[in-house]
């Protein structure tokens, strides 16, 4: 992971947490995410973690096929609020 896409990890999380300290977190599907600069990969967070929780590195960086990139130390896990579009 470079630099570009840390410092990516850092606002993006910093955004979740905000956004959760000032109760704007209780929502129907809501979420953030953020293109990372190669215009391949977003950063999204996983199901289920509480936006208050969100760090930089528990974002998943995933393509627009929905492959979620590794993330040395954690385990696989599944995210199905992603879409893919149909062909």
């Amino acid at each position: 992971m470079g630099a570009v896409e840390r410092g990516a990890r850092i606002d993006l999380a910093a955004a979740f947490r905000l956004a959760a300290r000032m109760d704007l977190h209780e929502g129907v599907c809501n979420h953030f995410s953020l293109m990372l600069p190669d215009g391949k990969r977003f950063l999204l967070n996983g199901y289920g973690l509480h936006w208050g929780e969100v760090t930089a590195s528990n974002l998943l960086a995933l393509d627009a096929e929905g492959t979620i990139s590794p993330i040395p130390g954690r385990p696989a896990c599944c995210i199905p609020t992603c879409r893919t579009p149909r062909r």
